[in-house]
């Protein structure tokens, strides 16, 4: 199970995320929805690693990420424009972890 818990971080000196908590079950499916500079982004960039909360604790499976680095989170996301591998199609691009994982392709 995923656990966000008191999630806080400014942006600039103006506060974004103020006390965030949720939690995602095994198997669940969640969608964050907000206007435009909300924090979804910032708050998944924290999630997969990338970026740090300034208060709070990031939780899997009762585990608290905050000293695993983001290559061993098992976290990931995608970003809205070519961040990742623009010389990729999409099924490489979305393949990419489960090649790196040496999970074959089911037949």
């Amino acid at each position: 199970m995923l656990e966000v818990r008191n999630i806080v971080k400014a942006y600039e000196g103006k506060p974004l995320l103020r006390g965030i908590s949720f939690s995602v079950a095994q198997g669940e499916t969640i969608c964050l929805l907000g206007a435009s500079g909300s924090g979804k982004s910032t708050l998944l960039r924290m999630i997969a690693g990338l970026e740090n909360p300034e208060r709070g604790s990031i939780l899997f499976n009762n585990i608290d990420l905050a000293q695993t680095p983001s290559h061993l989170r098992d976290f990931g996301l995608v970003f809205q424009d070519y961040g990742l591998f623009p010389h990729l199609n999409i099924f490489d691009n979305i393949a990419f972890g489960l090649k790196m994982r040496n999970i074959p392709l089911k037949q």
